[in-house]
């Protein structure tokens, strides 16, 4: 914050019995200070008498100041009137510094314990949960989300669905799965095609939070055919498919085979908003492919 009380020390002074004290506190747009901490902090600092009276003004301005001024009159200081450096003040003043310093911490926001946090369940659920997207011309209700993957997961049970959310075309689905061992199951083998759809499924995001999860990119495995022997390099293919998505599997095995073939597969996850790569021209021994 800076020097945050540069006229502290200037106006606080002579805190004699029977004064009045008016406290201007001023903070700056991106300061962020909490009014009771900090001038409990400065009250505590001091040594008032019973029939000291504290005023607490709070306005918001361009600068961070605390600013004590000793003055004479109440209203002015209620009314943000600018008031002289007098001495003295008139009535019978009983309030007591302590008095006044629990009215200024209600101008503060009450602090609450922590709430309980359950990091365990959160993990485990999201290990054998998944977030789906379901891209389709109809709606999608989970009764007939059930029946079309019932038949689709066949040997795979106990397995629930909930519509978490709908959006336009896309209906956005959380479904939990038994065990990790069929969530990653399912998920290996996305995307779903149904009738009239296509369902993106994600890992339920470590945060718990399901609209965390992207489902922006389909992931599919594709065939890229046609390479010449001499430009057929593992770094020319991941070159290309990078320029397709994200790159998640190369089934580079056998080069022999690969070669005789004249093509590699690859996973990628190919972006929703971008149009579909279907291929290009390689440069090789002076001639293009």
């Amino acid at each position: 914050m800076g020097k945050s009380f540069p006229l502290v020390a200037i106006f606080v002074f002579a805190m004699a019995v029977n004064v009045c004290y008016a406290v201007d506190y001023i903070v700056g747009d991106s300061a962020g200070w909490n009014p009771a901490v900090d001038f409990n902090a400065w009250a505590a600092s001091k040594t008032f008498t019973v029939r000291d009276s504290l005023v607490f003004r709070y306005t918001k301005g361009a600068h961070n100041v605390v600013q004590v001024n000793q003055i004479s009159d109440y209203a002015n200081c209620y009314s943000g009137q600018s008031v002289p450096l007098t001495s003295g003040c008139g009535g019978d003043l009983s309030e007591t510094v302590e008095d006044i310093v629990s009215m200024t911490s209600k101008m503060g926001v009450n602090s609450e314990e922590d709430w309980e946090e359950n990091e365990e369940a959160a993990s485990s659920f999201g290990e054998h949960s998944l977030v789906g997207r379901m891209i389709a011309k109809r709606e999608i209700k989970e009764s007939l989300f059930t029946t079309i993957f019932s038949h689709m997961w066949k040997g795979i049970g106990g397995w629930e669905v909930k519509v978490l959310a709908e959006e336009e075309d896309d209906s956005f689905v959380g479904i939990t799965f038994k065990n990790q061992e069929e969530a990653k199951g399912i998920l290996s083998k996305q995307p779903w095609i149904f009738n009239g759809g296509l369902l993106l499924l994600e890992r339920w995001p470590s945060s718990g939070q399901w609209r965390e999860a992207k489902l922006d990119k389909v992931h599919c495995w594709v065939k890229m055919k046609g390479w010449p022997i001499k430009a057929f390099t593992r770094a020319n293919v991941t070159r290309l498919g990078e320029m397709d998505g994200d790159i998640q599997e190369i089934r580079w095995i056998n080069e022999s085979r690969m070669f005789l073939n004249g093509f590699v597969r690859m996973k990628i996850g190919c972006p929703l908003n971008q149009s579909i790569f279907v291929g290009r021209y390689i440069p090789c021994g002076g001639r293009k492919y």
